[in-house]
C-alpha cells in the first residue's frame, strides 16, 4: 500500500512538472571529510539541589493542612498547624519560672551587697559574707537556666506551626488532618524549582578527557544548557566501573523537572568526520541508506549513522571521501519507481 502511494505521488509530480522532477533527481553532492570535535554523549537524570522531607519536631494532633501534593509553596509559608495546648502550658510554666528566678536573684544580689558593706565594719563574719556571695551566684545561674528553659519552650511552641524552608513543589503528604503525630514523623516532602543539577555516569576511559576547562552541554526537549560547574566523584561503581558526575546548572531559561532524562555531552580533541544532509538519507525500518552515484546510475548503499546536528547527520560507515550521492534520497526513490 505504501509503495502504491509513493508511485502515485511520483506520477503526479512527473505529470505536473517532469523537467523539474528530473532536475531534482540529478542533484548530487560530493562527500568530503570535515574536522570536527569528538563528542561524548551520556544519559543524565535531573535532580533538585534543594529537596527535603519535613519531620515533626513536637507531638500533637494535626489541626490544619494548607497544601497538598503538586501545590507550589512560597518560602516561610505555613503548611500545617498542630495542637499547642501542652506546648503553651510548658511555655507559661517556663515564663513563670524565669520570673521567680529573677526575683530571687534580685534579692540575693542586694543581700550580698548589703553584707559586703557591713563586713569591713566587723558587723558580720567572713563566713556569712561568703555564704551570701555563693547564694548570689547560684541565683544568677538559676536565672540563666530559667532563660534557657524559656527559649526551649518557645521553640517547642513554634514547632506547632510548620513553615516551608524554601519555595518549591510538594511531592508527597505523609499525614492527614486529625492524625496524632510524634516527634520525627514525616510530614511533607518537596523540592525547589530554582536550583537543578544533572547526574550521569562517565565510563572510566573518558576520565582523562575531562579537565577544569571542559564545557558540558545538557540537552532536553530541544533546549540546551551549558555549564563548567561540575563535581566528579573520586570513586567508581564496582559493577559498571564508571564514575558519577554531578553538573550544577545555571539559572535556566526553561523549566527542568527532577527525575526526567536529558542528554549530557562534552567534546575533546578533533578528528575527520563525514557529515551529509539529512535529506540524502532514506530510512526503511532499521535500514539507513543513501543513493550513491555509479556508472550504472544511483545505487542504494547502506550506511551507519551517528549523531544528528541541525540539518546534517554523521556517517560512521558506508561512505568514503569523494563519493557522490543524491542530495534528495526520497526524490531519487520516487524517480526510480
Amino acid at each position: 500500500m505504501q509503495g502504491l502511494l509513493i508511485t502515485l505521488t511520483a506520477l503526479l509530480m512527473l505529470a505536473a512538472n517532469p523537467l523539474q522532477a528530473q532536475s531534482n533527481a540529478e542533484q548530487s553532492i560530493t562527500v568530503s571529510a570535515q574536522t570536527r570535535p569528538i563528542t561524548v554523549e551520556l544519559d543524565a537524570v535531573i535532580e533538585a539541589v534543594d529537596a527535603a522531607t519535613l519531620a515533626a519536631q513536637t507531638s500533637g494532633r494535626v489541626l490544619n493542612l494548607y497544601y497538598d501534593v503538586n501545590d507550589f509553596v512560597e518560602k516561610d509559608a505555613v503548611i500545617l498547624e498542630i495542637t499547642r495546648t501542652q506546648q503553651s502550658a510548658a511555655y507559661a510554666a517556663a515564663e513563670a519560672q524565669l520570673n521567680q528566678a529573677t526575683a530571687k536573684n534580685i534579692e540575693a544580689q542586694r543581700h550580698w551587697q548589703r553584707l559586703a558593706k557591713l563586713y569591713p565594719q566587723g558587723a558580720i563574719s567572713k563566713g556569712q559574707l561568703d555564704q551570701a556571695e555563693a547564694d548570689a551566684k547560684a541565683a544568677a545561674s538559676a536565672v540563666n537556666a530559667a532563660k534557657a528553659s524559656l527559649i526551649q519552650a518557645k521553640e517547642t511552641l513554634d514547632y506547632t506551626v510548620v513553615k516551608a524552608p524554601f519555595s518549591g513543589v510538594v511531592t508527597q503528604r505523609h499525614i492527614h488532618r486529625g492524625e496524632t503525630i510524634n516527634v520525627g514523623q514525616a510530614l511533607y516532602s518537596g523540592y525547589s524549582l530554582e536550583n537543578m543539577r544533572a547526574v550521569a555516569n562517565i565510563p572510566q576511559r573518558y576520565l582523562a578527557m575531562i579537565n577544569s576547562d571542559t564545557l558540558f552541554s545538557l540537552e532536553q526537549n530541544g533546549q540546551v544548557l551549558q555549564s563548567q560547574d561540575y563535581t566528579l566523584f573520586s570513586h567508581a561503581d564496582p559493577q559498571s566501573h564508571s564514575f558519577k558526575i554531578r553538573l550544577n546548572l545555571p539559572n535556566q531559561a526553561y523549566q527542568l523537572y527532577p527525575g526526567t532524562w536529558a542528554k549530557l555531552s562534552f567534546s575533546y580533541g578533533q578528528r575527520q568526520q563525514i557529515w551529509i544532509p539529512h535529506s540524502a538519507v532514506v530510512q526503511r525500518n532499521e535500514l539507513s541508506a543513501v543513493y550513491r552515484k555509479t556508472e550504472q546510475g544511483y545505487q542504494l548503499s547502506q550506511v551507519r549513522l551517528g549523531k544528528v546536528q541541525d540539518e546534517q547527520i554523521q556517517v560512521l560507515a558506508g561512505l568514503e571521501e569523494g563519493d557522490e550521492i543524491a542530495l534528495s534520497a526520497y526524490q531519487t526513490l520516487l524517480n526510480k519507481e
